[in-house]
């Protein structure tokens, strides 16, 4: 749980650049959008939304190629002997 001054202050900036946030509270207790959020420290708690990062993968016979940020790019930099394009998308635990 954000607990310090300089923690709540990266969430309230990612808010501003226009990532997504996350409200938490006793009253809904769940992690749900906060579209507006009010900023209440004191009674609920407020979480950057967090996406699994994502790379394409072409596999080969004789392997796995390099990676790629999307799926066009790694379509576009496929070799006639690509066996399929994998997606590897990370897993918080």
């Amino acid at each position: 749980m954000i607990t310090t001054l300089p923690e709540k202050i990266k969430v309230m900036q990612a808010f501003e650049a226009g990532e997504e946030i996350e409200c938490y509270s006793a009253a809904a207790p769940w992690w749900g959008a906060a579209y507006r959020p009010t900023w209440d420290w004191h009674t609920r708690a407020y979480r950057i939304k967090y996406v699994p990062k994502e790379i394409w993968v072409n596999e080969k016979p004789n392997g796995l190629g390099p990676r790629y940020a999307t799926r066009a790019e790694a379509d576009v930099a496929a070799s006639t002997d690509r066996v399929r394009c994998i997606l590897f998308r990370e897993v918080k635990e």
